[in-house]
C-alpha cells in the first residue's frame, strides 16, 4: 500500500518532467509531507467525527 509521502514523490517527479522551471527535490516533498501532517492534525481535532 503507497503512503501519502510516496504518492506525493510520484506526483512531484512526474511535474518536475513535463513542467519547465518546476523543481523538485526531498526537501520540497519532506515540506509537503509535514504541511499534509500539521492540516491533518488540526482538522481530526476540529472536526470529531463519531466512531
Amino acid at each position: 500500500m503507497d503512503t501519502f509521502g510516496a504518492k506525493l514523490n510520484t506526483l512531484l517527479k512526474d511535474a518536475a518532467t513535463r513542467f519547465k522551471g518546476f523543481e523538485y527535490s526531498s526537501k520540497t516533498l519532506k515540506e509537503e509531507v509535514e504541511k499534509y501532517e500539521r492540516r491533518r492534525k488540526f482538522w481530526l481535532k476540529v472536526v470529531r467525527l463519531p466512531c
